[in-house]
């Protein structure tokens, strides 16, 4: 088993690209390790199950591993790497051609069905349960953007990398997401079924 130096994990991406280019490939494990949540949260995002979603996140790597050389610099090796996990996640949810439902958002609305507001008390744990019925609601898309953005700390100028778009076209989809989850989470705090 190969242990890493703590120190060595505090070196940024450019550091192990470079140790990968120069033929020490075993350098790639670090920023798989690095990025691998991240890339399976995005894939997760679209294709909407774990086993898709970790599918298409090896291949992800795999494909980031081969075209490494490619790699120019111009952004963050992140934003590079989640914009091939956006589109292998995008062909494969389109080659399937099927609706994907989240069990999870199903669980969640019986569960909040038959809250009664007296078993737990825990306002933030039914709140938690509201927002991500209502982001497993919304289109892909705006799943991912919302991702990236507020789990994920993307600027507008990397999500607009990722997903390929121009960043007023992210601005104003971003707008209308957010409004859409605002939206969808009062009809839940009214007592309304999400959908």
């Amino acid at each position: 088993m190969c242990v890493i130096p703590v120190n060595m994990e505090q070196r940024d991406d450019s550091y192990y690209i470079g140790k990968v280019l120069s033929g020490d490939t075993s350098a790639f494990a670090m920023l798989v390790e690095r990025h691998k949540t991240m890339a399976f949260n995005i894939s997760l995002r679209i294709v909407g199950n774990r086993e898709d979603a970790e599918e298409v996140a090896q291949d992800s790597f795999v494909k980031a591993y081969r075209s490494l050389r490619s790699f120019r610099g111009s952004s963050k090796f992140s934003t590079w790497l989640f914009r091939i996990v956006y589109n292998t996640s995008v062909s494969l949810y389109r080659n399937r051609k099927r609706e994907i439902t989240r069990d999870l958002s199903d669980d969640l609305a019986k569960k909040c069905d038959t809250f009664t507001g007296e078993e737990t008390g825990e306002e933030e744990g039914i709140l938690t349960a509201a927002l991500q019925q209502a982001l497993g609601c919304l289109p892909k898309e705006e799943q991912t953007m919302l991702t990236l953005y507020y789990y994920q700390d993307c600027s507008i100028d990397e999500i607009a990398q990722i997903m390929n778009m121009s960043a007023s076209n992210i601005k104003v989809r971003l707008f209308r997401a957010r409004k859409k989850l605002h939206e969808k989470i009062s009809r839940f705090v009214e007592g309304e079924t999400i959908a």
